[in-house]
Protein backbone atom coordinates (compact mmCIF):
# COMPACT_ATOMS: atom_id res chain seq x y z
CA UNK A 1 0.00 0.00 0.00
CA UNK A 2 1.26 3.50 -0.83
CA UNK A 3 2.54 5.22 2.28
CA UNK A 4 0.62 8.39 3.08
CA UNK A 5 2.31 11.72 2.49
CA UNK A 6 1.48 12.86 6.03
CA UNK A 7 3.19 9.82 7.57
CA UNK A 8 6.28 10.28 5.38
CA UNK A 9 6.45 13.96 6.26
CA UNK A 10 6.17 13.31 10.00
CA UNK A 11 8.83 10.63 9.81
CA UNK A 12 11.18 12.95 7.98
CA UNK A 13 10.68 15.76 10.48
CA UNK A 14 11.02 13.99 13.80
CA UNK A 15 13.04 10.89 12.99
CA UNK A 16 10.22 8.56 14.00
CA UNK A 17 11.06 4.87 14.19
CA UNK A 18 9.70 2.25 11.82
CA UNK A 19 7.42 0.95 14.56
CA UNK A 20 5.85 4.40 15.01
CA UNK A 21 5.53 5.66 11.44
CA UNK A 22 6.20 4.11 8.03
CA UNK A 23 9.85 4.61 7.14
CA UNK A 24 10.77 7.29 4.66
CA UNK A 25 11.48 5.43 1.42
CA UNK A 26 10.89 8.24 -1.08
CA UNK A 27 11.16 12.01 -1.07
CA UNK A 28 8.85 13.65 1.40
CA UNK A 29 7.99 16.04 -1.40
CA UNK A 30 7.03 13.69 -4.23
CA UNK A 31 7.37 14.87 -7.80
CA UNK A 32 3.60 15.32 -8.03
CA UNK A 33 3.17 17.41 -4.90
CA UNK A 34 3.28 20.79 -6.64
CA UNK A 35 0.94 19.90 -9.49
CA UNK A 36 -2.00 18.16 -7.89
CA UNK A 37 -4.77 19.11 -5.51
CA UNK A 38 -4.44 18.25 -1.84
CA UNK A 39 -6.24 15.41 -0.13
CA UNK A 40 -8.35 16.09 2.97
CA UNK A 41 -5.53 15.01 5.30
CA UNK A 42 -3.07 17.24 3.49
CA UNK A 43 -5.41 20.23 3.66
CA UNK A 44 -5.68 19.77 7.42
CA UNK A 45 -1.91 19.46 7.79
CA UNK A 46 -1.25 22.60 5.74
CA UNK A 47 -4.03 24.55 7.48
CA UNK A 48 -2.50 23.98 10.90
CA UNK A 49 0.95 24.71 9.48
CA UNK A 50 -0.12 28.11 8.17
CA UNK A 51 -2.09 28.88 11.34
CA UNK A 52 1.07 28.20 13.34
CA UNK A 53 3.01 30.79 11.36
CA UNK A 54 0.24 33.33 11.90
CA UNK A 55 0.14 32.56 15.63
CA UNK A 56 3.78 33.48 16.06
CA UNK A 57 3.32 36.68 14.05
CA UNK A 58 0.44 37.65 16.35
CA UNK A 59 2.42 36.64 19.46
CA UNK A 60 5.24 39.00 18.60
CA UNK A 61 2.72 41.87 18.36
CA UNK A 62 2.86 42.37 14.62
CA UNK A 63 -0.34 43.49 12.91
CA UNK A 64 -2.10 41.00 10.62
CA UNK A 65 -4.17 43.66 8.87
CA UNK A 66 -4.06 43.74 5.06
CA UNK A 67 -2.73 40.19 5.04
CA UNK A 68 -4.35 36.92 4.08
CA UNK A 69 -3.81 33.20 4.69
CA UNK A 70 -4.74 30.85 1.86
CA UNK A 71 -4.75 27.17 0.95
CA UNK A 72 -3.92 26.61 -2.71
CA UNK A 73 -6.73 25.04 -4.73
CA UNK A 74 -4.75 24.01 -7.80
CA UNK A 75 -1.65 22.53 -6.16
CA UNK A 76 -0.16 21.44 -2.88
CA UNK A 77 0.50 24.01 -0.17
CA UNK A 78 -0.59 27.31 1.28
CA UNK A 79 0.70 30.78 2.06
CA UNK A 80 0.47 33.29 4.87
CA UNK A 81 1.49 36.14 2.55
CA UNK A 82 3.54 37.48 5.47
CA UNK A 83 7.07 38.45 4.42
CA UNK A 84 9.99 37.90 6.80
CA UNK A 85 12.83 40.33 6.14
CA UNK A 86 14.84 40.51 9.33
CA UNK A 87 17.43 37.98 10.47
CA UNK A 88 16.41 37.66 14.12
CA UNK A 89 15.42 35.01 16.63
CA UNK A 90 11.83 36.27 16.49
CA UNK A 91 11.84 35.64 12.73
CA UNK A 92 13.11 32.10 13.42
CA UNK A 93 10.20 31.57 15.80
CA UNK A 94 7.74 32.53 13.05
CA UNK A 95 9.34 30.01 10.69
CA UNK A 96 9.25 27.28 13.36
CA UNK A 97 5.65 28.03 14.33
CA UNK A 98 4.31 26.42 11.14
CA UNK A 99 5.79 22.93 11.41
CA UNK A 100 5.33 22.99 15.20
CA UNK A 101 1.56 23.55 14.94
CA UNK A 102 1.38 20.99 12.14
CA UNK A 103 2.91 18.29 14.36
CA UNK A 104 1.00 19.27 17.51
CA UNK A 105 -2.24 18.92 15.55
CA UNK A 106 -1.27 15.25 15.09
CA UNK A 107 -0.59 14.92 18.85
CA UNK A 108 3.14 14.75 18.19
CA UNK A 109 5.56 16.67 20.39
CA UNK A 110 8.86 16.72 18.47
CA UNK A 111 11.89 15.57 20.44
CA UNK A 112 14.37 16.69 17.80
CA UNK A 113 14.93 19.92 15.86
CA UNK A 114 12.26 20.02 13.15
CA UNK A 115 13.68 19.67 9.66
CA UNK A 116 12.21 18.24 6.46
CA UNK A 117 15.48 17.39 4.63
CA UNK A 118 13.88 16.86 1.25
CA UNK A 119 12.68 20.46 1.33
CA UNK A 120 16.27 21.68 1.01
CA UNK A 121 15.92 21.53 -2.78
CA UNK A 122 13.49 24.48 -2.49
CA UNK A 123 15.28 27.71 -1.57
CA UNK A 124 12.06 29.20 -0.17
CA UNK A 125 10.96 26.22 1.93
CA UNK A 126 10.66 26.56 5.70
CA UNK A 127 13.41 23.98 6.31
CA UNK A 128 15.87 25.80 4.06
CA UNK A 129 15.06 29.17 5.60
CA UNK A 130 15.26 27.73 9.14
CA UNK A 131 18.66 26.19 8.44
CA UNK A 132 19.98 29.36 6.83
CA UNK A 133 18.69 31.60 9.62
CA UNK A 134 20.12 29.34 12.33
CA UNK A 135 23.50 29.57 10.58
CA UNK A 136 23.22 33.35 10.40
CA UNK A 137 22.33 33.65 14.07
CA UNK A 138 25.01 31.19 15.20
CA UNK A 139 28.02 32.48 13.29
CA UNK A 140 27.77 30.06 10.37
CA UNK A 141 27.10 26.94 12.44
CA UNK A 142 24.00 24.81 11.82
CA UNK A 143 23.42 24.72 15.58
CA UNK A 144 20.54 22.30 16.04
CA UNK A 145 20.74 22.43 19.82
CA UNK A 146 20.05 26.16 19.60
CA UNK A 147 17.22 25.54 17.13
CA UNK A 148 15.65 23.04 19.52
CA UNK A 149 15.80 25.55 22.38
CA UNK A 150 13.98 28.16 20.26
CA UNK A 151 11.61 25.47 18.99
CA UNK A 152 10.66 24.52 22.56
CA UNK A 153 9.77 28.14 23.32
CA UNK A 154 7.53 28.11 20.25
CA UNK A 155 5.89 24.91 21.44
CA UNK A 156 5.10 26.41 24.84
CA UNK A 157 3.55 29.48 23.21
CA UNK A 158 1.47 27.56 20.67
CA UNK A 159 0.33 24.94 23.19
CA UNK A 160 -0.90 27.59 25.61
CA UNK A 161 -4.63 26.85 25.89
CA UNK A 162 -5.93 30.15 24.50
CA UNK A 163 -3.38 30.26 21.70
CA UNK A 164 -4.11 26.67 20.67
CA UNK A 165 -7.84 27.41 20.63
CA UNK A 166 -7.21 30.30 18.24
CA UNK A 167 -4.85 28.24 16.04
CA UNK A 168 -7.49 25.51 15.79
CA UNK A 169 -10.24 27.98 14.88
CA UNK A 170 -8.10 29.57 12.17
CA UNK A 171 -7.12 26.16 10.77
CA UNK A 172 -10.78 25.10 10.70
CA UNK A 173 -11.69 28.26 8.79
CA UNK A 174 -8.93 27.54 6.31
CA UNK A 175 -10.10 23.97 5.80
CA UNK A 176 -13.69 25.10 5.29
CA UNK A 177 -13.19 28.25 3.20
CA UNK A 178 -9.69 27.93 1.77
CA UNK A 179 -8.64 31.34 3.08
CA UNK A 180 -8.95 33.74 5.99
CA UNK A 181 -8.09 37.42 6.18
CA UNK A 182 -5.52 38.80 8.55
CA UNK A 183 -8.20 40.91 10.18
CA UNK A 184 -10.38 37.87 10.86
CA UNK A 185 -7.38 35.95 12.18
CA UNK A 186 -6.52 38.79 14.54
CA UNK A 187 -10.13 38.93 15.72
CA UNK A 188 -10.00 35.22 16.55
CA UNK A 189 -6.76 35.65 18.54
CA UNK A 190 -8.28 38.54 20.46
CA UNK A 191 -11.54 36.66 21.03
CA UNK A 192 -9.58 33.76 22.50
CA UNK A 193 -7.39 36.18 24.51
CA UNK A 194 -4.28 34.56 23.05
CA UNK A 195 -1.04 35.74 24.71
CA UNK A 196 1.36 38.24 23.13
CA UNK A 197 5.03 38.96 23.71
CA UNK A 198 4.38 42.43 25.14
CA UNK A 199 0.94 41.79 26.60
CA UNK A 200 -2.23 43.45 25.34
CA UNK A 201 -1.73 45.69 22.32
CA UNK A 202 -2.47 49.32 22.96
CA UNK A 203 -5.53 50.53 21.04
Amino acid sequence: MEKSWVARRVNAAVGATRSTYPSLLKNTWGSDMRIRQMTGDERRTVAFHEAGHVAMVYWRCESLHARKVVLHTDRYGGSTLIPIYEQTELALMILLGGPMAELLAMDIVPKLPIRFPNEYQDANSDSTRIRNLVRTLRGGKDDRRYQFEVQERCREIIQETRMWQAVTMIAERLIADGEISGEDSEEIFEQCKAPRLYGERSR
